[in-house]
């Protein structure tokens, strides 16, 4: 569509295994445009983690948009981690389901 970013990241959701569906598809349907991609790097929103361990959310928040890096957009299938990326999204990096691009 013409209103695809050019260099998009994938974010494998944290609760997910490791069978990605998701991912299979937007790699074959947007082709080198998807430049980065975590694949066990958690986003740092772990509910529990979040609660009782705060001070490990930055870490591994940093390492997970290591990951990602050279993305102008980051895309995910689930709400939890769309929420911690957007709130934690470097500037100018937009971040959202991959729905939306999808047309």
């Amino acid at each position: 569509s013409g209103n695809t970013p050019e260099s998009l990241g994938y974010h494998h959701p944290c609760h997910a295994g490791a069978d990605d569906p998701d991912r299979d598809f937007l790699r074959e349907v947007l082709g080198d445009r998807l430049v980065a991609a975590t694949d066990d790097q958690c986003c740092g929103f772990g509910g529990v983690m979040r609660l009782a361990a705060p001070g490990l959310t930055e870490p591994v928040n940093r390492r997970c948009w290591e990951a990602l890096g050279g993305a102008d957009t980051v895309l995910s299938g689930c709400s939890a981690c769309l929420a911690q990326l957007s709130a934690t999204a470097p500037d100018g990096v937009a971040v959202g389901h991959w729905l939306e691009i999808i047309k």
